[in-house]
């Protein structure tokens, strides 16, 4: 188990969290069997756990070389495509969406958060540092032998931080009552 060590708990904690995410993305075609789903995972935590923390992370240290290389991110840093877009910057700040400092870093140039409308910057509009960066702590790839990014964190496929996103939208679209 090259995941999660065999930790058998852990694997409980990381199918209960996607369990969340997969209610949540049914509560628009099925909202009674969405509901029901987090009913049965929120309300008995000892049978049904979820990441409580960053220690319950699901990461894959990525060696970095072949044959395996994460294709994404060689895609990535070829076409240097590591700014925000446009769309999603905008309709962030239209919003006031507190999420946007979390995601994105200001572009450098003035502290705005700004997105290009291209795969990357175009140098004859703009410069690097006019365009906001996904947040490094959400960014990974660089593959090294360490396993970890420039940043020192490893590719995540289910992070605590998503379960606080889920629980938020579960009780702000009111699928659940009360708060987490």
């Amino acid at each position: 188990d090259i995941l999660l060590n065999g930790d058998v708990q852990k694997w409980r904690k990381y199918c209960n969290s996607l369990r969340l995410r997969v209610a949540i993305r049914i509560s628009d075609v099925d909202q009674a069997a969405s509901v029901a789903i987090i009913n049965e995972v929120l309300d008995n935590p000892t049978d049904y756990p979820v990441l409580e923390s960053n220690d319950d992370n699901v990461e894959l240290a990525w060696p970095g070389t072949s044959p395996w290389e994460e294709a994404y991110w060689y895609w990535w840093y070829c076409c240097h495509h590591d700014g925000a877009g446009k769309v999603l910057v905008d309709i962030m700040n239209g919003f006031n969406d507190p999420r946007l400092p979390i995601w994105f870093m200001p572009a450098t140039t003035d502290g705005q958060f700004r997105g290009s409308e291209m795969v990357g910057f175009n140098a004859a509009e703009n410069t690097r540092e006019d365009i906001s960066d996904y947040n490094p702590v959400f960014v990974s790839g660089n593959p090294s032998p360490t396993g970890l990014n420039e940043y020192g964190i490893k590719d995540g496929f289910f992070r605590y931080s998503e379960v606080c996103f889920l629980k938020a939208e579960i009780y702000y679209r009111n699928l659940k009552t009360g708060n987490a």
